[in-house]
């Protein structure tokens, strides 16, 4: 498009394919890929539950021009799963314990066949005052090390305003 060619960039359109959403198979991949056949911008997918890479074949994967993930659908110890933005889903008993799970979350998320991680570093509004104290250089560097070693992307949030600027610079300075 004329503005992509202006501000020098490309832009790309996701939906959502995951275990929360009825499009979670190959035949609503495949329709969904061929009605944007021809569109003037790539066209991916977000990833949704860990398992998305066992349900979609590889072929239709193969003509996703990226997929992003992120880790906002968050496993609980008693196997379900938090929508970490919806507080009255979200009990956190022992802060450190959810970071820590949530850190190797995101790390295994960033090991995983996608181009972009998406929305990281978001955390719940009960413990969103803490940021920049529970996302210290070791939680970070994990996750940007696992970004590294697998060559994905990080998204910057301009919807919620993360990852922060120290999180950026530790990821700049790491490649």
């Amino acid at each position: 498009t004329d503005l992509s060619k202006e501000m020098g960039i490309q832009f790309g359109v996701v939906d959502n394919f995951g275990r929360h959403y009825e499009n979670y198979s190959d035949a609503h991949l495949r329709r969904y890929l061929e009605g944007m056949r021809g569109m003037p911008f790539r066209v991916g997918i977000q990833a949704e539950g860990r398992d998305w890479m066992n349900v979609f074949s590889r072929d239709l994967l193969a003509r996703c021009d990226f997929i992003l993930a992120d880790g906002m659908t968050f496993p609980n110890t008693d196997g379900t799963y938090s929508r970490l933005w919806v507080p009255a889903e979200v009990k956190i008993n022992d802060v450190q314990f959810f970071m820590d799970r949530y850190t190797d979350y995101l790390a295994d998320i960033a090991s995983e066949p996608i181009d972009i991680i998406a929305n990281l570093t978001y955390l719940p509004e009960e413990i969103r005052d803490d940021y920049e104290e529970l996302w210290n250089e070791q939680r970070t560097m994990k996750i940007i090390r696992a970004a590294v070693e697998n060559d994905v992307a990080l998204e910057i949030s301009s919807t919620y305003r993360i990852p922060s600027m120290t999180f950026l610079r530790r990821a700049k300075a790491a490649g």
